[in-house]
């Protein structure tokens, strides 16, 4: 309670120091009336059946086939399976990094819950001793739960629920002023525009600083590494290039915030580029990375107070794991000509927790590469890096993420599949031909559970068949969309409800695009808007027209209250010109009817703009070339 009230007042100095109100390091207070709701340190929300063995601790499922076993007949994945609605990597890379900003539960709860490995297992029990296990430590729990059948276990999130962006600046006062460089609003950086290390100045060339925060490291001898917002940071190159991109962009945006507002200090700066940098993470989730994958959503109507934002039990151990089947098993690199030569794919299982690999490579090539490869089908399969090697060989730490997945929802006492179809307000099904259409895992699914209605959460889902045009069934789909939506309503921060965004500014946010913040803060210069869709080097870049393709330019240039666009067009064309500030607001645009030839455009309206930078786009039938301009 001392700490939530410490975040309140926190929050209040914010708003009476800079006009604006603020969100909390970890979500307290969020919600006015019900201040814990997905706060840092809180219950996940549990909306399904509860299905522990005892009905109160004890885990479920304890009739059903090994988890391994489970994995070995329908997880075993021999080839590369591209998705048929031809998605990008960047599917499993951003669901990965937006489930690392809403979800995290400790495994410190001293009890195991072991996987048996079916004897004779080809990599976890090759000698034939039928006495192998793979270690389970269960969750971490609220300590007043799990009394009685009224009151089950319940398993804490310790971190914030919303998409907050936490997982570029913490949740812990601490965690958050480490990060910070208290200059001009920024976050700390390594040389290069890299994460800072874990070091005394975030160098690597400096000595290690006891008080850095801790990250998770699995890589024996590794001491120096990258620290970020959340501990799961260096897990491989393309969540590590995720993070590396949203803290450049946060300092970007208070070099821009300086240039506008020389007046404000640190404290300001800092605080209005976390909320745009928070904004746009919101925005590429809601209006790029999940219609991509076919979830629709009902309208945005505004904020909901009796709307708990909090994460579903079903959501983060069963539903949201379907990244797992669609990871590839190399992360591809490409040069600038969209070469792998001299950079050959990185190697998943190789890749885990080393930080040493990106500075050498910077955080172009990997994503370019994730932008060009189909991600894996989201099916029952998964690649051999994760489902045998995870971590490390078998025996050296190397784990079965899939057989993971099953017994970590068996540990939280997740219903079984059918029960939390009907939770969700779908019927149940009778025969396991009404789950999917594929006859081979029809019988795979009788022979390895019998009863349809004790199939485990996750393989049922993904055993289902895709409805038309999405990644995924309808049980996936429906819990997705619960789960979004809620985190939608029931933040009083969302970029769409929050008072301190104008029109213009939200206008702005929801049309920038996850591409448009990769150009800005890399040298990257050719990559697809529609960045969820895998399309080759060579569609995009051939389709990038030059930038001097109009003879562009503006007199006088920095511009005064008008000014005029000079252009050349080969042939009379239907043009627009939109002029856009920094923050992506339209100041202003037209369209017209030119003819071929040399010609000027005059813009008379420029009096009211403040000083500063603005990006003009012309577009034609010819093509699409941009100038900047300064007032």
């Amino acid at each position: 309670m001392k700490r939530y009230l410490l975040t309140l007042v926190l929050s209040g100095l914010t708003l009476w120091g800079f006009g604006q109100e603020n969100r909390s390091i970890d979500g307290a207070g969020n919600n006015l009336d019900h201040g814990e709701w997905g706060m840092a340190g809180t219950s996940l929300k549990r909306v399904t059946t509860n299905g522990y063995g005892n009905g109160m601790s004890s885990p479920s499922g304890q009739n059903r086939p090994s988890a391994r076993e489970i994995s070995n007949v329908l997880g075993d994945q021999q080839q590369s399976i591209p998705n048929a609605l031809g998605l990008s990597d960047y599917i499993w890379a951003w669901g990965q990094f937006i489930d690392h900003d809403i979800t995290l539960v400790h495994t410190e709860s001293g009890e195991h819950h072991n996987i048996a490995i079916p004897e004779c297992d080809q990599h976890f029990d090759p000698m034939c001793t039928g006495t192998q296990e793979m270690p389970l430590e269960r969750s971490s729990y609220d300590p007043t739960t799990g009394t009685s059948l009224a009151n089950p276990r319940q398993q804490i999130n310790v971190i914030s629920s919303y998409i907050d962006a936490s997982v570029v600046y913490g949740i812990s006062p601490e965690h958050n002023t480490w990060m910070r460089s208290f200059v001009d609003g920024k976050l700390k950086m390594a040389p290069d525009g890299f994460l800072p290390y874990n070091t005394v100045t975030g160098n690597p060339a400096f000595p290690i600083d006891p008080n850095a925060p801790d990250m998770v490291i699995a890589t024996p001898g590794v001491t120096k590494y990258f620290v970020s917002g959340d501990v799961r940071a260096n897990e491989h190159p393309a969540l590590t290039s995720l993070h590396t991109l949203f803290v450049r962009e946060h300092n970007r945006l208070c070099d821009q915030l300086k240039a506008q507002n020389p007046i404000w200090d640190d404290a300001h700066l800092y605080e209005r580029a976390r909320k745009m940098v928070g904004a746009y993470i919101q925005a590429v989730t809601f209006e790029e990375f999940l219609p991509a994958m076919g979830v629709t959503l009902s309208p945005y109507l505004g904020y909901d107070s009796e709307e708990q934002a909090s994460v579903m039990q079903a959501f983060s151990v069963a539903a949201y794991r379907f990244g797992h089947s669609t990871v590839s098993s190399d992360i591809v690199l490409l040069d600038a000509n969209g070469s792998s030569d001299g950079m050959p794919d990185l190697d998943l299982a190789q890749s885990f927790f080393n930080p040493t690999i990106l500075p050498d490579l910077g955080i172009e090539p990997v994503f370019r590469g994730l932008a060009t490869q189909a991600h894996q089908e989201l099916d029952l399969k998964v690649i051999p890096e994760l489902r045998n090697f995870l971590f490390g060989p078998p025996g050296s730490g190397g784990l079965d993420l899939l057989s993971l997945n099953l017994q970590r929802g068996r540990e939280h006492g997740l219903a079984d599949y059918n029960t939390i179809r009907v939770n969700v307000g779908l019927p149940a099904l009778t025969d396991f031909s009404e789950i999917t259409s594929n006859t081979t895992i029809q019988q795979q699914l009788e022979s390895l559970y019998g009863d349809i209605n004790d199939i485990d959460p996750w393989v049922g889902m993904m055993a289902e068949d895709h409805l038309s045009g999405k990644l995924f069934g309808e049980t996936m789909h429906k819990i997705l969309k619960m789960q979004f939506e809620a985190l939608r309503n029931g933040d009083r921060y969302y970029y769409e409800n929050d008072p301190a965004l104008t029109e213009q500014q939200i206008q702005a946010i929801k049309n920038t695009k996850l591409a448009d913040i990769i150009r800005r803060n890399t040298s990257i210069e050719f990559i697809q808007n529609d960045i969820f869709k895998a399309y080759p080097f060579d569609a995009v870049s051939t389709t990038q027209p030059e930038q001097d393709v109009f003879n562009l330019s503006v007199a006088p240039n920095p511009i005064g209250a008008s000014f005029s666009v000079l252009l050349e067009l080969e042939r009379s064309s239907k043009t627009h010109i939109q002029i856009t500030d920094i923050h992506g607001r339209v100041m202003q645009e037209m369209n017209l009817e030119l003819t071929a030839g040399k010609q000027g455009v005059e813009i008379k309206d420029a009096a009211s703009w403040a000083n500063g930078l603005y990006l003009l786009t012309l577009t034609t039938e010819q093509g699409t070339s941009s100038i900047k301009i300064v007032k």
